[in-house]
């Protein structure tokens, strides 16, 4: 799987998941991005895992299109419903993006 703008290789979540436990670091169960309890980590590992968070693929259900984070944040608009932001719209359709499972 590949971001359809910059053809980097995303990972999915369970990916991303296994990873952070390599590392022993521990995804955010409210974001489900971001590793929490990384301040003064010094594993270089952990830090490098924490820079590819934006590897972590973005995929629409709606047209199929698949996005890393950086590319969606950058072409995409925030997904607002109910006057909260809940997460980024597909370039292509507008149509909130999913975490690739």
């Amino acid at each position: 799987m590949y971001c359809q703008r910059c053809n980097k290789s995303l990972l999915t979540r369970s990916e991303f998941a296994a990873l952070c436990s390599q590392a022993g670091l521990e995804i955010d169960p409210k974001t489900g991005s971001h590793v929490s309890g990384t301040s003064g980590v010094r594993n270089r590992d952990a830090i490098r895992l924490i820079r590819r968070t934006d590897d972590l693929g973005l995929k629409c259900n709606h047209c199929g299109h698949q996005y890393c984070q950086k590319c969606a944040s950058k072409m995409g608009s925030p997904y607002v419903f109910a006057g909260e932001v809940i997460g980024i719209t597909c370039p292509n359709c507008k149509i909130c993006l999913d975490y690739l499972e």
